[in-house]
C-alpha cells in the first residue's frame, strides 16, 4: 500500500500530495508537513491541543532522540533515552543543551532486545476481540489503524496479523519508539503518522479495523475521536475501543486510586496532587453510562460493551485477580454465572470497558 492513496489533508481535505525528501505538500491548500525518519507530521500547534501535552516540548524531545537514533539498535535503548529526557523536561530542564553523544556514552545504555512480555500485547488483544462477540464475528483482514499508539507495543503483533498497519499518535517522540520496534523486528508493512486522533489525516472509508486502546480518556473531544473512527472505517469495518472506568472499584490505572470516581472531585483532586504532584484534569475518565451514550450516538445499535470475554485461554497481561476470573469464566460450573456477573450485573464497577462495534449505514 502507498500511504499517499489514503491520506487526506487535515486542513482542506484534499487527497493530492507531492513528496520530497523531508516535506509533504498538499496540492489543495499548499500546506507543508515535515517528515522525520519517514514519520509524516500533520500536527497544527493551534488546533491540536491536548491537556498536559506540548507539541513544542514533544518536538524538542523527538529531535534529541533522533540525534542518537542510529546509535541504538533496540527499542529498550531508545526507551531509556526517551524516558530520561522526558522526565528532565517535566522537571523544567532545557534538554536542547544536552550533548546526546556524551549522554549515550556516559549512561552506558546497552542493547536490550524486546522481551516476550513486551511483544505479547498485540497478539493478546487480537485473541480477545472475537471472544467479546462470542465468536459471532471475526477480525477483518486488510488495513488496520492503531488510533493512538503510545509506546508502540502493539505494532509487532498487529503488523503480523494485518496486511497493512497505519499507526497514529500525537507524540512524534513516541512514534520514534515505534520506529525503533519496526527496525528491531524487521517490520516492513507499517506506516507511522503523527496526527491528532480528533482530526485524522485520512480519506473516508480507509480502514477495515480501528484499534483505540486507553486513548479516549486522553483526548479533548471524545465525540470527535469516535466521529473520526466512524468516518475512516470502511462499511462494516470493526472498531475495538478500550476505556478505563471512572467508577472502578479497582486501582485506576492513571492515578492508582481505588474507587477513584466515587470520591468527590475536590477530594480526589487533592489526593492526587499530594500523592503524585499532578493534575487530574489531563485525564477524562468515562463511566459505563457515558461511554454507552457516546458510542450509541456515533455507531447506533449493536455496540457491545463488556469486561472480559467468556472464553479466553489466559490473561497474559493480567494479575492474579484477572487470572482467577478467566478460570471462572472457562469453568463449566461457574462460567455462565461469572459471565453474567462481571459482564452484565456489575459491569459498571469493573476496571475498564471493552467496546466492539461495526460501521453500519446510518
Amino acid at each position: 500500500m502507498n500511504v499517499l492513496d489514503i491520506l487526506a489533508c487535515p486542513a482542506c481535505g484534499s487527497g493530492e500530495f507531492r513528496k520530497d525528501q523531508d516535506k509533504l505538500t498538499c496540492n489543495g491548500c499548499g500546506g507543508r508537513y515535515s517528515i522525520l525518519r519517514d514519520i509524516i507530521d500533520f500536527r497544527d500547534a493551534k488546533l491540536d491541543v491536548s491537556a498536559g501535552f506540548s507539541i513544542t516540548d514533544d518536538q524538542t524531545l523527538a529531535d534529541k532522540m533522533s540525534e542518537v537514533f542510529d546509535r541504538t539498535s533496540t527499542f529498550n535503548e531508545m526507551y531509556d533515552v526517551y524516558f530520561s529526557h522526558f522526565n528532565r523536561q517535566k522537571c523544567g530542564d532545557n534538554i536542547r543543551a544536552i550533548n546526546m553523544i556524551e549522554f549515550i556514552e556516559s549512561s552506558k545504555i546497552a542493547p536490550r532486545p524486546l522481551t516476550p512480555a513486551q511483544l505479547v500485547h498485540g497478539p493478546a488483544i487480537l485473541e480477545k476481540i472475537p471472544g467479546y462477540l462470542d465468536g459471532a464475528a471475526q477480525l477483518p483482514d486488510g488495513i488496520a489503524l492503531e488510533d493512538g499508539a503510545g509506546l508502540g507495543l502493539y505494532v509487532d503483533g498487529f503488523s503480523s496479523r494485518f496486511k497493512q498497519l497505519v499507526v497514529v499518535d500525537l507524540s512524534i517522540a513516541q512514534l520514534l519508539l515505534a520506529r525503533k520496534i519496526m527496525d528491531e523486528r524487521g517490520i516492513q508493512n507499517v506506516t507511522l503518522i503523527c496526527a491528532n486522533v480528533e482530526r485524522l489525516p485520512f480519506r473516508s472509508n480507509a480502514f477495515d479495523f480501528v484499534h483505540s486502546n486507553n486513548v479516549i480518556e486522553h483526548v479533548s473531544d471524545q465525540k470527535a475521536l469516535l466521529q473520526e473512527a466512524w468516518r475512516t472505517l470502511k462499511p462494516n469495518g470493526m472498531l475495538f475501543l478500550l476505556s478505563p472506568n471512572r467508577f472502578s472499584l479497582y486501582f485506576e490505572p492513571h492515578f492508582r486510586l481505588p474507587g477513584y470516581g466515587f470520591f468527590p472531585t475536590a477530594i480526589r483532586r487533592k489526593i492526587i496532587q499530594v500523592r503524585q504532584k499532578r493534575s487530574i484534569d489531563d485525564i477524562s475518565l468515562l463511566s459505563l453510562g457515558e461511554l454507552r451514550k457516546l458510542m450509541a450516538g456515533q455507531f447506533g445499535e449493536g455496540v457491545h460493551v463488556s469486561f472480559i470475554p467468556r472464553h479466553l485461554s489466559n490473561a497474559v497481561t493480567g494479575g492474579g485477580i484477572r487470572n482467577l476470573l478467566v478460570k471462572l469464566l472457562n469453568s463449566k460450573v461457574f462460567g455462565a454465572a461469572t459471565d453474567l456477573l462481571i459482564n452484565k450485573i456489575v459491569l459498571g464497577i469493573m476496571p475498564y470497558h471493552a467496546v466492539v462495534c461495526f460501521k453500519r449505514s446510518k
